[in-house]
C-alpha cells in the first residue's frame, strides 16, 4: 500500500557553499492515476499551468487495460494550493493523448493527438464551463501525414495566436517531406479558429540538414510575439529557432553540435574522425525544454547522453549511465552541466546495483541517462528554475535491481552562473513517505513562477509508482524493454501510476545567489546611460549588449565598480538586453534605447 503524504510541515534545509536556502515541502495530493503511464516519450510537455487564481493540469489517462480505446486526456483544476481539486476524465472527443496544457489572457488550452485524425485543441474560459474542441490546421496535407507529439505555447500581442508544433510522420515507416519524422510548425492568429500558418518546416530543418526529428525531441515557447522552438538530440545537433514577430520570420543558432552532418546509424558507422574507429560521441538527450524570461531570452535544458555505433548496419547504443543535465541561455558561449547525480551516502560514487535478468539495464529504460525531461521555469526577478528526473542513491534495489528515479528541483538568481543544491521532492521514508521503493518521474512546473517579497511558489505534478521504468498498454512487455512487466501484479493485472501534485515553498528565495539588483539610468535612453547596483567588491565588470534575437552588438569592460558610464548613441533605436557580468554575479536588464 502507497502511502500518500497529505501535509508536510518539515523544512528540508539545503546546503552546499554559495548554493543554500530554504525550500520545503509544503504537502502533495494524489489528484489522479492512470495505466498508461508513460506521459512523453522525449522532451516534457507542460502538463501543467498557473491561472492566477489556480493551476490547470492534464496527463493521458488510461482507466482499464486496452490502450487502443481508452486512452484519453485527464483534465484538473487545482484551486487554493492543496484546496478544492476537481477532475474530468475523456476530455476530448477522440482517442487523444500526448495533451499539453497552456493558460493565456484569460482562457485556457488543451492540445492533443489522435491516432487517426491528427491534433485537436480544447479550450475555454480558465475553469468556465464546457470545453470547445477543434482541429489543428490540415491533418491530410501530405501523403503518409500523420501529426504525433505535439507541443504548444499560446501569446501573441493580444494573448490569443495559439503556436503548435509536431512530428508530422509519427510511424518511421513512410517518409513524409523527404524526412522520417519532419518537425512542422503551426499557427492560429485566433485560439484556433482559423490556421494562418499550416504544417511548415523551420528555416533550414528539411532533409538537407536532418533525416528527420524524434518522438517529441523538441519544446516550444512564447512571450507576447517573441518564440522560441529547440529541437534535436541524440543523433543531431540541437538547435534554437527564435522570432521576434509571432512566427513570420525566424533565426537559428546551433545549442549543441553534432559531428556527423546526416548521420544515419542504419547505414554509417560513427566516426567523426574518420579514423576507421568507431567513437564515443557526446550529445544530448533528446529530451531539450526551453522558455523565454521576462526580458526575452531563451533558456535551454537537456539531459546529457553518449551513444555509440561500431558497425555500419546496426543501430547507435545510447549509454543510460550518462551523467548530467545540461543549461544555456542566449548569453552564453556554450552549454554548461548544472547537475549530477547526488553521491548521498559519501563514497566517491554513484552505486548502481548489477542487473539480473529479465531487466537488461540497472536505470529505467527511458531512452535516457542519469538525469533526463528537464522542465524550465522562471519568476519576475530574474530566477530559473529547472525540475527533472534523477536517480537517487538512497532507493531500494534489492527488489529489481534496478535504482530509482525520483523528481528533483534546483534554481539560479544570476543566469545559471551557480545553482542551489537539488531539492528531492519524493518524501522518504524518515518523513513519514516511502520515497525509497518509488520510482518519480514525468516531473513539470508552470513555465512561470509567482514571486511573494522574497520567495516563490512552486507547483509541480509528476508521476509515481513503485517500479522502475513506466506502465504501457497493460501488455506483456516488448523485446528489449522487459522493465515494463514490472507495473503487473502477480496475476498479469496492470497496476496504476499515481499522478502527484506538489506544492514547493520557500523561506528565503534564491536569495543569496542575487547579492545586488543592478539598474539603467535613464532607460529609455539615447546618448549616455549609467549603470549601478555594484557592491565594494566588484571590480571587474563587463557589459554586453544583446539584441531580442541573441546577436551581441557591443561589449565594454570597465576595472571600476559602484558606477559605470556607457554611450549607447551608437545603437541602433530598439529594445536591447543589456547582459551586466561581475567577478560575483551576472544578471541582465532590458533597455530601451529611444529615437
Amino acid at each position: 500500500m502507497k502511502t500518500i503524504i497529505t501535509t508536510i510541515c518539515l523544512i528540508f534545509l539545503l546546503s552546499g557553499s554559495a548554493n543554500s536556502q530554504n525550500w520545503y515541502l509544503a504537502g502533495e495530493t494524489l489528484i489522479g492515476q492512470t495505466l498508461f503511464g508513460m506521459q512523453t516519450e522525449r522532451s516534457m510537455p507542460r502538463l501543467i499551468a498557473s491561472n492566477g487564481t489556480s493551476l490547470s493540469a492534464c496527463w493521458t489517462t488510461m482507466p482499464s487495460p486496452g490502450w487502443s480505446t481508452q486512452r484519453n486526456i485527464a483534465y484538473c483544476n487545482i484551486v487554493a494550493g492543496l484546496g478544492v481539486v476537481s477532475d474530468t476524465n475523456n476530455l476530448q472527443p477522440k482517442i487523444t493523448s500526448n495533451p499539453n496544457v497552456e493558460s493565456c489572457n484569460g482562457w485556457e488550452y488543451i492540445l492533443a493527438n489522435s491516432v487517426d485524425s491528427g491534433m485537436f485543441l480544447s479550450k475555454r474560459l480558465v475553469g468556465n464551463g464546457a470545453w470547445t474542441t477543434v482541429p489543428v490546421a490540415t491533418y491530410n496535407l501530405f501523403p503518409a501525414q500523420q501529426d504525433n507529439w505535439s507541443r504548444m505555447a499560446v501569446g501573441g500581442i493580444n494573448g490569443q495566436t495559439v503556436h503548435v508544433i509536431a512530428n508530422s510522420q509519427g510511424t518511421d515507416t513512410i517518409p513524409v517531406l523527404n524526412q522520417n519524422g519532419p518537425m512542422t510548425y503551426s499557427r492560429s492568429p485566433d485560439r484556433g479558429v482559423t490556421w494562418d500558418i499550416d504544417h511548415l518546416r523551420m528555416p533550414d530543418s528539411d532533409e538537407s540538414f536532418y533525416l528527420g526529428f524524434s518522438r517529441g525531441n523538441y519544446a516550444i515557447d512564447c512571450r507576447g510575439d517573441v518564440v522560441v522552438i529547440v529541437a534535436g538530440g541524440f543523433n543531431m545537433e540541437l538547435c534554437l529557432w527564435k522570432s521576434i514577430d509571432n512566427g513570420n520570420t525566424w533565426t537559428k543558432t546551433i545549442v549543441f553540435p553534432f559531428p556527423v552532418l546526416l548521420y544515419d546509424d542504419k547505414l554509417m558507422m560513427l566516426d567523426p574522425d574518420n579514423d576507421g574507429v568507431a567513437d564515443t560521441v557526446e550529445t544530448s538527450g533528446q529530451d531539450p525544454t526551453v522558455i523565454l524570461d521576462a526580458n526575452g531570452i531563451a533558456h535551454v535544458a537537456f539531459g546529457r547522453m553518449r551513444i555509440y555505433d561500431g558497425s555500419i548496419s546496426g543501430k547507435a547504443v545510447y549509454d543510460p549511465l550518462a551523467d548530467g543535465l545540461y543549461y544555456w541561455n542566449e548569453t552564453m558561449a556554450a552549454p554548461a552541466i548544472v547537475a549530477i547525480a547526488e553521491d548521498l551516502n559519501g563514497n566517491g560514487v554513484i552505486d548502481i546495483p548489477q542487473t539480473v535478468l529479465p531487466n537488461t539495464i540497472p536505470v529505467g529504460a527511458y531512452f535516457s541517462g542519469l538525469l533526463m525531461q528537464p522542465s524550465l521555469a522562471s519568476d519576475s526577478i530574474g530566477d530559473i528554475f529547472i525540475v527533472y528526473s534523477a536517480v537517487n542513491e538512497m532507493t531500494d534495489t534489492s527488489i529489481f535491481q534496478c535504482i530509482h528515479k525520483h523528481i528533483y528541483i534546483i534554481g539560479s538568481g544570476n543566469m545559471g552562473s551557480t545553482w542551489t543544491t537539488p531539492f528531492n521532492l519524493v518524501p522518504m521514508s524518515d518523513v513519514g513517505g516511502d520515497g525509497e521503493f518509488q520510482e518519480a518521474v514525468f516531473g513539470a512546473i508552470p513555465k512561470r513562477i509567482e514571486v511573494i517579497g522574497n520567495c516563490f511558489n512552486m507547483n509541480i505534478i509528476y508521476f509515481r509508482d513503485g517500479a522502475p521504468y513506466f506502465a504501457l498498454e497493460g501488455s506483456p512487455s516488448a523485446p528489449g524493454l522487459n522493465q515494463e512487466i514490472w507495473n503487473e501484479d502477480a496475476n498479469g493485472i496492470p497496476v496504476a501510476v499515481d499522478v502527484i501534485y506538489a506544492a514547493i515553498g520557500c523561506i528565503n528565495g534564491i536569495g543569496e545567489h542575487r547579492i545586488n539588483p543592478f539598474s539603467i539610468s535613464p532607460n529609455p535612453a539615447n546618448n549616455l546611460i549609467t549603470v549601478s547596483g555594484f557592491g565594494n567588491d566588484e571590480n571587474a565588470v563587463s557589459v554586453s549588449f544583446f539584441t531580442p534575437d541573441g546577436k551581441v552588438v557591443k561589449e565594454k569592460n570597465f576595472h571600476q565598480s559602484k558606477t559605470v558610464r556607457l554611450d549607447v548613441s551608437d545603437l541602433i533605436p530598439g529594445i536591447y538586453i543589456v547582459r551586466i557580468t561581475t567577478e560575483k554575479q551576472v544578471q541582465s536588464v532590458k533597455l530601451v534605447r529611444s529615437y
